[in-house]
């Protein structure tokens, strides 16, 4: 009885979290953001992971290499091939929790957060998603997101 008087309210803590948190809005704010603040999504060249692909592709990014699934920046030749500037070649990138832990093994997808300034943020803490803008000069000086994703 001791012990159901315990794990009951942390048990109660956490089912509420699980139902009641949202935990997709901020990738549907990250796609919206995409969708409306970006001028010319067709010749855009954005990595993104795989929640968000198929929704930009619907948004008028070209599928494969104007939209690339993160990993291919690195692993596919057929998009490393589109890319003889590496990072450079890229627009944006929208660093995940999974792009920024799986970025540490693929050279391309790291130097471009390395090289990009945040323009949106969507959440926060380690689930947040930036929303990041290559800048080709490397200079990391420009601030302009908040939290919230204004820009």
């Amino acid at each position: 009885m001791v012990a159901a008087l315990y794990v009951l309210p942390h048990w109660y803590d956490g089912d509420h979290t699980a139902v009641t948190a949202d935990a997709n809005a901020p990738y549907r704010a990250a796609a919206t953001w995409l969708k409306t603040e970006v001028q010319d999504p067709a010749d855009t060249r954005v990595l993104v992971d795989d929640a968000l692909w198929l929704d930009l592709v619907h948004d008028g990014y070209r599928p494969g290499l104007g939209v690339i699934w993160f990993y291919k920046a690195d692993l596919d030749p057929a998009v490393t091939r589109t890319m003889p500037r590496g990072w450079k070649d890229i627009d944006y990138v929208v660093a995940s929790p999974t792009v920024r832990r799986d970025a540490v093994d693929l050279p391309n997808v790291k130097a471009a957060i390395e090289h990009s300034t945040p323009v949106a943020t969507f959440g926060k803490g380690a689930d947040r998603i930036e929303i990041r803008q290559i800048d080709e000069s490397t200079g990391n000086t420009m601030t302009t997101t908040t939290s919230g994703g204004s820009r």
